[in-house]
């Protein structure tokens, strides 16, 4: 049974060669999902880079918007006390030119 023995080994032989392109094809899917984790590892840092940029960006605008209100308000009230003193000062004026036309009289 050489016959027999030699078909075994040529068996046994494609069986070791199916095993060993099995296991390349592990080893190359294995090195490909590797490739995809690290890929989507770099892409959600970058979108929490961004993320993050995107927030800081909105809170210096926010902040910006409250010291522009801020502003307005001040300049508001101070165009207000202002126009409160020169309408203070013209009636004062007034009071003092008719006190003049009263005593020239």
């Amino acid at each position: 049974d050489v016959e027999a023995r030699r078909a075994a080994e040529a068996a046994a032989g494609d069986a070791a060669e199916k095993v060993d392109q099995a296991e390349a094809a592990a080893r190359s899917e294995k090195a490909a999902a590797a490739e995809a984790t690290r890929t989507l590892e770099v892409a959600q840092r970058d979108w929490v880079a961004e993320r993050d940029r995107l927030r800081d960006a909105r809170d210096a605008q926010r902040e910006r918007v409250d010291d522009l209100k801020s502003q307005l308000t001040e300049a508001r009230e101070l165009r207000q006390t202002a126009a409160d003193a020169a309408d203070k000062r013209a009636a004062v004026a007034e009071e003092r030119d008719a006190r003049r036309r009263a005593a020239e009289e």
